[in-house]
Protein backbone atom coordinates (compact mmCIF):
# COMPACT_ATOMS: atom_id res chain seq x y z
CA UNK A 1 0.00 0.00 0.00
CA UNK A 2 1.33 3.41 -0.63
CA UNK A 3 2.28 5.77 2.42
CA UNK A 4 -0.48 8.11 2.75
CA UNK A 5 1.26 9.59 5.80
CA UNK A 6 1.88 12.63 4.61
CA UNK A 7 -1.49 13.18 3.82
CA UNK A 8 -3.13 15.78 6.41
CA UNK A 9 -5.70 13.19 6.73
CA UNK A 10 -4.44 9.95 6.48
CA UNK A 11 -6.73 6.54 7.11
CA UNK A 12 -5.71 6.14 10.57
CA UNK A 13 -5.83 9.77 11.45
CA UNK A 14 -9.13 10.69 10.39
CA UNK A 15 -11.25 8.73 12.65
CA UNK A 16 -9.51 10.68 15.82
CA UNK A 17 -11.04 14.02 14.11
CA UNK A 18 -13.91 13.09 12.59
CA UNK A 19 -16.73 11.85 13.67
CA UNK A 20 -18.71 9.43 11.10
CA UNK A 21 -21.92 11.23 10.89
CA UNK A 22 -19.81 14.16 9.39
CA UNK A 23 -17.60 11.56 7.44
CA UNK A 24 -20.90 10.64 6.01
CA UNK A 25 -21.15 14.12 4.83
CA UNK A 26 -17.98 14.28 3.27
CA UNK A 27 -17.92 10.80 1.28
CA UNK A 28 -21.58 11.31 0.14
CA UNK A 29 -20.13 14.19 -1.46
CA UNK A 30 -17.34 12.75 -3.36
CA UNK A 31 -19.24 9.75 -4.72
CA UNK A 32 -21.46 12.94 -5.88
CA UNK A 33 -18.50 14.29 -7.48
CA UNK A 34 -16.95 10.85 -9.07
CA UNK A 35 -20.24 10.02 -10.62
CA UNK A 36 -20.37 13.38 -11.99
CA UNK A 37 -16.49 13.10 -13.30
CA UNK A 38 -17.49 9.60 -14.55
CA UNK A 39 -20.26 10.91 -17.21
CA UNK A 40 -18.04 13.86 -17.84
CA UNK A 41 -15.69 11.72 -18.94
CA UNK A 42 -18.24 9.04 -20.68
CA UNK A 43 -19.73 12.35 -22.59
CA UNK A 44 -16.17 13.33 -23.92
CA UNK A 45 -15.27 10.26 -25.26
CA UNK A 46 -14.80 9.54 -28.83
CA UNK A 47 -17.08 7.28 -30.69
CA UNK A 48 -17.09 3.65 -29.89
CA UNK A 49 -14.21 4.50 -26.21
CA UNK A 50 -15.77 3.55 -23.54
CA UNK A 51 -14.74 4.80 -19.69
CA UNK A 52 -12.47 2.13 -17.71
CA UNK A 53 -14.85 0.41 -15.62
CA UNK A 54 -12.00 0.41 -13.25
CA UNK A 55 -12.50 4.08 -13.00
CA UNK A 56 -14.11 3.75 -9.61
CA UNK A 57 -12.93 4.18 -6.04
CA UNK A 58 -14.46 3.82 -2.27
CA UNK A 59 -14.78 6.65 -0.21
CA UNK A 60 -11.95 5.74 2.09
CA UNK A 61 -9.63 6.27 -1.45
CA UNK A 62 -11.38 8.99 -2.53
CA UNK A 63 -10.62 11.17 0.99
CA UNK A 64 -6.93 10.87 -0.07
CA UNK A 65 -7.34 13.01 -3.02
CA UNK A 66 -7.32 16.98 -3.16
CA UNK A 67 -11.32 16.98 -3.22
CA UNK A 68 -11.09 14.87 -0.52
CA UNK A 69 -8.36 16.39 2.09
CA UNK A 70 -9.93 19.60 1.42
CA UNK A 71 -13.45 18.51 2.78
CA UNK A 72 -12.00 16.74 5.44
CA UNK A 73 -10.65 19.77 6.34
CA UNK A 74 -14.01 21.99 6.54
CA UNK A 75 -15.53 19.07 8.22
CA UNK A 76 -12.57 19.15 10.88
CA UNK A 77 -13.47 22.31 11.45
CA UNK A 78 -17.03 22.43 11.54
CA UNK A 79 -16.86 19.48 14.12
CA UNK A 80 -15.25 22.18 16.13
CA UNK A 81 -11.71 20.97 16.31
CA UNK A 82 -8.78 23.26 16.80
CA UNK A 83 -7.58 24.14 13.42
CA UNK A 84 -5.91 27.57 11.82
CA UNK A 85 -8.90 29.68 10.13
CA UNK A 86 -6.54 30.11 7.21
CA UNK A 87 -5.89 26.66 6.31
CA UNK A 88 -9.77 25.96 6.59
CA UNK A 89 -10.38 29.02 4.23
CA UNK A 90 -8.14 27.92 1.71
CA UNK A 91 -9.73 24.80 1.73
CA UNK A 92 -12.89 26.65 0.93
CA UNK A 93 -11.91 27.91 -1.67
CA UNK A 94 -10.31 25.09 -3.10
CA UNK A 95 -13.37 23.00 -2.88
CA UNK A 96 -15.51 26.12 -4.67
CA UNK A 97 -13.10 26.01 -7.30
CA UNK A 98 -12.70 22.35 -8.27
CA UNK A 99 -16.61 21.57 -7.95
CA UNK A 100 -17.81 25.39 -9.24
CA UNK A 101 -14.56 26.44 -11.17
CA UNK A 102 -14.92 28.25 -14.27
CA UNK A 103 -13.17 25.82 -17.16
CA UNK A 104 -11.93 29.08 -19.09
CA UNK A 105 -10.38 31.32 -16.19
CA UNK A 106 -9.12 30.83 -12.60
CA UNK A 107 -12.53 31.70 -11.06
CA UNK A 108 -15.67 30.32 -9.59
CA UNK A 109 -19.24 30.85 -9.46
CA UNK A 110 -21.60 29.55 -6.23
CA UNK A 111 -24.80 28.71 -7.30
CA UNK A 112 -27.45 30.62 -5.90
CA UNK A 113 -28.91 28.09 -3.88
CA UNK A 114 -25.43 27.21 -2.52
CA UNK A 115 -26.08 27.34 0.63
CA UNK A 116 -28.73 25.02 0.40
CA UNK A 117 -26.70 22.26 -0.93
CA UNK A 118 -24.55 19.84 0.85
CA UNK A 119 -21.53 21.00 0.21
CA UNK A 120 -23.09 24.88 1.60
CA UNK A 121 -24.46 23.47 4.40
CA UNK A 122 -21.15 22.34 5.48
CA UNK A 123 -19.46 25.70 4.52
CA UNK A 124 -22.04 27.03 7.04
CA UNK A 125 -21.43 24.56 9.79
CA UNK A 126 -17.71 25.55 9.34
CA UNK A 127 -18.41 29.01 9.31
CA UNK A 128 -19.95 28.86 12.64
CA UNK A 129 -16.86 27.92 14.04
CA UNK A 130 -15.02 30.45 12.20
CA UNK A 131 -16.74 33.53 12.49
CA UNK A 132 -19.12 35.45 15.15
CA UNK A 133 -21.40 37.83 14.53
CA UNK A 134 -19.49 40.43 14.94
CA UNK A 135 -17.14 39.40 12.01
CA UNK A 136 -19.99 39.62 9.28
CA UNK A 137 -21.72 42.45 8.08
CA UNK A 138 -24.75 42.33 6.09
CA UNK A 139 -24.65 43.93 2.22
CA UNK A 140 -26.34 47.19 3.53
CA UNK A 141 -23.64 47.36 6.43
CA UNK A 142 -20.90 46.67 3.40
CA UNK A 143 -22.15 48.67 1.04
CA UNK A 144 -22.63 51.87 3.16
CA UNK A 145 -19.51 51.70 5.15
CA UNK A 146 -17.73 51.86 1.36
CA UNK A 147 -19.85 54.51 0.60
CA UNK A 148 -21.10 52.51 -3.17
CA UNK A 149 -23.80 51.28 -4.60
CA UNK A 150 -25.69 47.33 -4.08
CA UNK A 151 -24.67 46.30 -7.46
CA UNK A 152 -20.84 47.42 -7.56
CA UNK A 153 -20.48 44.97 -3.91
CA UNK A 154 -22.12 41.87 -5.72
CA UNK A 155 -20.25 42.43 -9.14
CA UNK A 156 -16.68 42.60 -7.18
CA UNK A 157 -18.05 39.30 -5.26
CA UNK A 158 -18.84 37.73 -8.22
CA UNK A 159 -15.86 38.00 -9.50
CA UNK A 160 -14.37 35.93 -6.90
CA UNK A 161 -12.89 39.06 -4.67
CA UNK A 162 -15.11 39.48 -2.26
CA UNK A 163 -16.44 35.88 0.13
CA UNK A 164 -19.96 36.27 0.77
CA UNK A 165 -21.36 33.22 3.35
CA UNK A 166 -25.23 32.06 4.28
CA UNK A 167 -24.94 33.04 7.77
CA UNK A 168 -27.56 30.59 9.56
CA UNK A 169 -29.64 31.47 5.89
CA UNK A 170 -28.60 35.14 5.56
CA UNK A 171 -26.54 36.83 3.25
CA UNK A 172 -23.08 38.27 4.85
CA UNK A 173 -19.88 39.73 3.92
CA UNK A 174 -16.75 39.06 5.62
CA UNK A 175 -15.54 42.47 7.71
CA UNK A 176 -12.37 41.83 7.28
CA UNK A 177 -12.48 41.46 3.73
CA UNK A 178 -14.55 45.09 3.39
CA UNK A 179 -12.30 46.56 5.53
CA UNK A 180 -9.31 46.28 3.78
CA UNK A 181 -11.25 47.38 0.10
CA UNK A 182 -12.37 50.00 2.43
CA UNK A 183 -8.78 50.79 3.12
CA UNK A 184 -7.55 50.91 -1.04
CA UNK A 185 -9.98 53.00 -1.42
CA UNK A 186 -9.66 56.04 1.11
CA UNK A 187 -6.36 55.15 2.33
CA UNK A 188 -5.40 58.51 2.57
CA UNK A 189 -8.24 59.43 4.88
CA UNK A 190 -7.91 60.08 8.05
CA UNK A 191 -10.02 57.63 10.86
CA UNK A 192 -11.97 58.98 13.32
CA UNK A 193 -11.25 58.56 17.29
CA UNK A 194 -11.39 54.75 19.03
CA UNK A 195 -10.50 52.67 15.93
CA UNK A 196 -13.67 53.96 14.12
CA UNK A 197 -13.76 54.19 10.64
CA UNK A 198 -15.78 56.96 8.87
CA UNK A 199 -19.17 55.53 8.85
CA UNK A 200 -18.84 54.72 12.93
CA UNK A 201 -18.17 50.85 12.37
CA UNK A 202 -15.15 49.26 14.88
CA UNK A 203 -12.73 47.83 13.30
CA UNK A 204 -13.01 43.55 13.97
CA UNK A 205 -9.66 41.62 14.62
CA UNK A 206 -10.23 38.44 12.39
CA UNK A 207 -10.37 34.99 14.24
CA UNK A 208 -7.20 33.21 13.84
CA UNK A 209 -8.53 29.78 14.47
CA UNK A 210 -11.94 27.78 14.16
CA UNK A 211 -12.87 27.21 17.17
CA UNK A 212 -15.70 25.41 19.65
Amino acid sequence: MDDLSELDYSPDWIDLRIRPPMLEVVDTLLLAEAGRMWERMRDLLPYHKKVDALWTHTPQELRTSRLGQALLTIADCAEGNFIAAEKVQRAMKRAARMLYGDPQGEGYTLPDDFHKTGLGQLFHKAYSRLYTARDLLTAKQAYSLLGIARQTLYERRDRGKLTSIYWYGELRFLRSEIEAWKAQRDQRQPSTADGENASGVKAASSTPFCKQ
